[in-house]
């Protein structure tokens, strides 16, 4: 058994976790459901939420990484979707030139 104060990093401790489990894909639902049984590893486990949910409410950051991400992202469907949930856009400044 591996001890709390291993030397290994984080990252190499969760890779191995991964492997171990044989958890290989995060895309699609089966990813989902694989992050799901990574955040319970974690300790996340609350009747009330699903394991997810718990471990983005206590971390900010993840959610921070989440919203970053998607910025990222050159979607058209996301872009569309965002466009159709703005304010349209005055076009009065366009008029004044």
């Amino acid at each position: 058994m591996i001890e709390a104060n291993d030397p290994k990093s984080m990252s190499e401790l969760l890779q191995e976790y991964c492997e171990e489990n044989r958890i290989y894909r995060f895309e699609g639902s089966a990813g989902v459901r694989n992050l799901e049984k990574i955040v319970k590893m974690l300790g996340y486990n609350d009747r009330f939420s699903t394991a997810l949910e718990a471990f983005l409410e206590d971390n900010s950051g993840a959610c921070d990484t989440l919203m970053e991400w998607i910025g990222e992202q050159e979607v058209s469907e996301w872009r569309k979707n965002i466009i159709a949930e703005l304010p349209e856009q005055d076009n009065e400044d366009e008029d004044e030139d």
